[in-house]
């Protein structure tokens, strides 16, 4: 019996095999989540537009003005594809909970990348097909006094 004035060695952290074939099922979660959704993408130059069918295309002229607004922002910069659809997802479903309908995404324009820009490609997989999927009904760029091509303007359900 070892004595009292043993110690016990600290518990042991999480199992890193664990921790992949965690983060795998969130992603295959995510994927069958957003998977139903449907939604038509149109590209103009950098410019690029998403709408969920079945959605008025009035709600995406909404995201196309001049003047339009978001209600909450949240900013790419710095994190890996996999970090920022995960962040995106997770920011859109609490968004949505606190009752908002329009957020900007900036995920910039990928201009001082090494390679060519991935963040806005990740940010719009987690918006049309990914965990955020269920609650989007359109993505625009951004209009220039938001950002423009580096930031997506979202209208949520």
């Amino acid at each position: 019996m070892p004595s009292s004035s043993a110690l016990s060695a600290p518990p042991p952290g999480p199992d890193p095999a664990a921790l992949v074939r965690d983060r795998e099922a969130r992603e295959r979660l995510g994927a069958l989540v957003g998977e139903n959704q449907r939604f038509t993408f149109e590209r103009d130059g950098d410019e690029m537009f998403a709408l969920r069918e079945g959605t008025p295309r009035a709600v995406l002229t909404a995201l196309e003005s001049r003047t339009a607004t978001a209600e909450s922002t949240i900013d790419l910069h710095g994190l890996t594809a996999d970090a920022a659809q995960e962040r995106l997802s997770r920011f859109v479903r609490t968004e949505h909970r606190r009752g908002l309908r329009r957020i900007l995404v900036v995920c910039g324009k990928g201009l001082h990348s090494a390679g060519p820009p991935v963040l806005r490609d990740a940010a719009l997989d987690a918006l049309t097909r990914g965990g955020a999927a269920p609650l989007v009904l359109a993505v625009a760029s951004a209009p220039i006094s938001l950002g423009g091509t580096g930031a997506l303007l979202v209208q949520l359900r």
